[in-house]
């Protein structure tokens, strides 16, 4: 289960991206006010001994969706990326889908001390859900994935996703962007300084054999400042490479991106 967390997340990208969502209504009215939601957890805990235990904490952002039928939509897309992330099927209900994937993820463990009682390493599924913008005009949410079921070291992944709060529609970087390849030297810019190489470097010597540049990133979301693109662990790299993360200011962005059309006035 746990292997296909990081392809899950792509994969539920590229379907939501490509698949018709939201209020089919491109011209709906602009709603008056920001999204209504709150925080929520779900936890379940189990321990074998005193050293080993099993942790599954998902922390998540809880809709209200009685505001319009785009919150709701907004409300299922969002929950669909979360169960993607933990491995979890639908059910009829998120919290009835994460007991059903914490009870699955519990009794892997159990097995496995049971199998191999050598292994002291805990399990761990941990995700928290936050929201980094939130106007009359668009919300975006991210998703943070961290998990460890035995290896040589723990795994992390990130989901961003930013909606049109008019129509509930989930925005692809396409729809943020005017001309994504005039945006790439700029990412690549970044990417060469986070990871210490010189401007003048040759990225491909970081990324996977065939890549001959840096690809836009699955994740991609309007951010008060601008757009934070989001790299995720093996996503374009090893690990050794690791993740990456940067947010393009709307004054860099400049008429690559259309400010105006997702920034309430004020905000």
């Amino acid at each position: 289960m746990l292997k296909s967390i990081i392809p899950a997340l792509f994969a539920v990208f590229y379907l939501s991206c490509h698949s018709k969502q939201g209020n089919t209504n491109a011209n709906a009215a602009p709603v008056a006010d920001t999204l209504r939601y709150e925080m929520r957890s779900f936890v379940k805990h189990y321990c074998v001994n005193d050293e080993q235990c099993a942790d599954f904490n998902i922390i998540y952002p809880d809709i209200a969706t009685k505001d319009s039928s785009a919150a709701e939509w907004i409300r299922q897309a969002l929950q669909e990326r979360i169960l993607a992330g933990v491995g979890a099927e639908s059910g009829p209900s998120l919290e009835t889908s994460l007991d059903s994937a914490a009870a699955r993820f519990i009794d892997e463990f159990v097995q496995l001390k049971r199998d191999f009682p050598q292994q002291e390493a805990g399990h761990t599924m941990q995700m928290t859900g936050s929201v980094l913008f939130n106007t009359p005009k668009a919300v975006t949410f991210r998703l943070d994935f961290n998990w460890y079921t035995g290896g040589a070291h723990p795994n992390a992944a990130v989901a961003i996703i930013s909606f049109d709060r008019g129509t509930g529609r989930e925005l692809p970087i396409t729809a943020l962007l005017t001309d994504t390849n005039a945006v790439r030297p700029m990412l690549e810019a970044a990417y060469k300084k986070d990871k210490g190489l010189d401007p003048t470097d040759d990225i491909t010597q970081l990324l996977y054999p065939g890549l001959e540049h840096l690809p836009m990133p699955v994740n991609a979301g309007i951010v008060p400042e601008g757009i934070i693109f989001a790299y995720s662990d093996y996503e374009v790299a090893p690990h050794a490479v690791g993740p990456m993360e940067t947010i393009l200011s709307w004054e860099q962005l400049g008429a690559l991106a259309d400010r105006k059309r997702w920034v309430a006035q004020g905000h």
